[in-house]
């Protein structure tokens, strides 16, 4: 049984012509009571009884600057309390190790904030220049990250434009992970680099087709020293579910990269589809 209920409010503020502020503070309840099992013999993997509640407060800022520039800027905060009652039963790992049990019987509260700038420019008709940089601090682990990002757009025509962009993107360990260790907390926050190149075509007014090449680097992701090879955050394609660690340690990397063909049929005449 999972059950999630959210309520929040919205408040904008227009400054006249040239800009105007959206604020926005919400709630979430989240319940977990639930059982994993293993389909291969029905074996109980995973008991759950947990709650998460989250406070979330947004400001973000718009602003034309000129005909050929805007600035967009905000903060955002959000208090994040979760209370485990999780039993894990000992298991076979994809490695053929057997891993002990674990109960985990904790509470979990973390502040996470951030600070946000995005700018773009049009310096002539057909190019357009977006630099954006975030500042994250999370409570969790005390780390605060800087990420910055960067997409130029070149327009041969109306019709056709070319787009590369690079950035930096960090993401915190779920908290099904952080919570079942103390000494977890001393993790790094993991990391992503993007970089893309795509080139985008519109076949007729509502069809879109997009050809991407990409490349994506991971780094500082936590991995478990006697499964060596096994990637932490596939865990939850391979097995279902995120099981228990008693070790973890920031050296897992990966590459993931290749090329990518999508075409949009955007709503028109009652069709809509995407192929890629």
């Amino acid at each position: 049984d999972y059950l999630t209920n959210t309520a929040g409010v919205n408040w904008r503020w227009l400054w006249g012509s040239d800009g105007f502020t959206t604020t926005s503070l919400s709630h979430t309840h989240a319940r977990t009571e639930v059982d994993y099992f293993r389909a291969l013999d029905a074996m109980r993997l995973l008991g759950n009884r947990s709650t998460e509640q989250k406070w979330s407060l947004r400001n973000l800022n718009h602003l034309t600057l000129s005909t050929r520039s805007t600035l967009a800027f905000g903060v955002d905060a959000s208090f994040t309390s979760v209370n485990y009652d999780m039993a894990f039963s000992a298991y076979q790992d994809l490695l053929g190790h057997p891993t002990e049990p674990m109960v985990v019987q904790r509470s979990v509260d973390a502040v996470q904030a951030g600070l946000s700038i995005d700018y773009t420019w049009k310096p002539i008709a057909s190019i357009t220049l977006a630099p954006s940089c975030r500042v994250d601090h999370y409570g969790f682990n005390n780390e605060t990250r800087v990420s910055p990002r960067l997409a130029m757009t070149y327009h041969f025509s109306d019709l056709t434009s070319i787009t590369g962009s690079y950035g930096v993107y960090y993401q915190g360990i779920p908290w099904v992970i952080a919570a079942q260790r103390e000494s977890f907390s001393n993790l790094k926050t993991p990391r992503a680099t993007h970089a893309a190149l795509s080139l985008n075509h519109l076949l007729t007014e509502s069809t879109r087709m997009t050809v991407e090449l990409y490349s994506k680097e991971y780094a500082d992701f936590p991995v478990d020293p006697s499964q060596p090879g096994l990637f932490l955050f596939d865990q939850a394609v391979t097995e279902g579910i995120f099981l228990n660690h008693t070790d973890l340690v920031n050296t897992g990397k990966a590459r993931s990269y290749g090329i990518e063909l999508t075409v949009q049929k955007k709503l028109a005449q009652d069709v809509y589809g995407l192929v890629s």
